[in-house]
């Protein structure tokens, strides 16, 4: 059993990459601050689960996201103020949710099922009961555990004409 890629989205200096793993050997080269470092970071802090992952660990390229959120949850408490139905208060919940940044992390892992005789701890993450795949996906996400009350909190600051909200988070 190996690993064979690895994809990464929104974290650090890696807003969306892909690293393929050779069988033997992958060296993974480049200058200062390109990311060498976060592409392991991530890796040891989202499967050790001591570390926990914070805003700043998100890629600059997601901060529109979740300006473009804030702005739905916002929509959100106005139908709320004007008594939209429960069913218009849930779509607009989900398109805070869907609009949110997450950092991931995807790993995928072949199998030999002739050499590979105990699948025990990687069954959870086979993508397929077709016999002839050989393959798992693992897919770790960090994101808010609480998007509504995050922006609650944020709003309910005093401040939020003069802090902005990256700033805040």
């Amino acid at each position: 059993m190996r690993i064979t890629s690895i994809s990464i989205n929104n974290f650090r200096l890696l807003e969306k990459i892909s690293v393929n793993l050779e069988e033997d050997i992958t060296l993974i080269v480049g200058r200062n601050n390109t990311g060498k470092s976060s592409l392991a970071d991530l890796c040891i802090d989202l499967l050790e689960k001591q570390n926990e992952l914070k805003f700043v660990d998100f890629s600059n390229g997601c901060y529109p996201k979740f300006r473009e959120s804030y702005e739905f949850y916002k929509e959100y408490l106005k139908s709320i103020k004007i008594g939209e139905d429960e069913k218009e208060q849930l779509i607009k919940i989900a398109k805070i949710e869907e609009t949110l940044p997450k950092i991931t992390l995807e790993i995928l892992i072949e199998y030999d099922k002739e050499k590979d005789t105990n699948l025990t701890g990687l069954s959870t993450y086979i993508m397929d009961l077709d016999v002839s795949r050989n393959d798992a996906l693992i897919l770790v996400e960090f994101s808010a555990d609480d998007t509504l009350r995050l922006f609650s909190s944020y709003q309910t600051s005093n401040n939020t004409e003069a802090v902005d909200l990256i700033a805040y988070l």
